[in-house]
């Protein structure tokens, strides 16, 4: 899937009769991992992975520094 800020996303997994997916999503140049999961009522997603601040249709997301 790719969005029109520049995010493409690529999951594979099971989507009936839940949704568990995984793979990898792309934004600003930076790669990242990601996790959709849940029923169709309560999806949630995880994304993880080294990156710098990242701003996606008006939201900022800072980056954390590392403890």
């Amino acid at each position: 899937m790719r969005a029109a800020d520049g995010v493409e996303a690529q999951l594979a997994g099971r989507v009936y009769p839940d949704v568990q997916t995984s793979g990898t999503l792309r934004a600003q140049g930076q790669t990242l991992q990601a996790s959709v999961s849940g029923p169709y009522t309560a999806l949630q997603a995880q994304v993880t992975g080294r990156t710098t601040a990242v701003a996606l249709g008006g939201i900022t997301v800072p980056l954390r520094p590392s403890t």
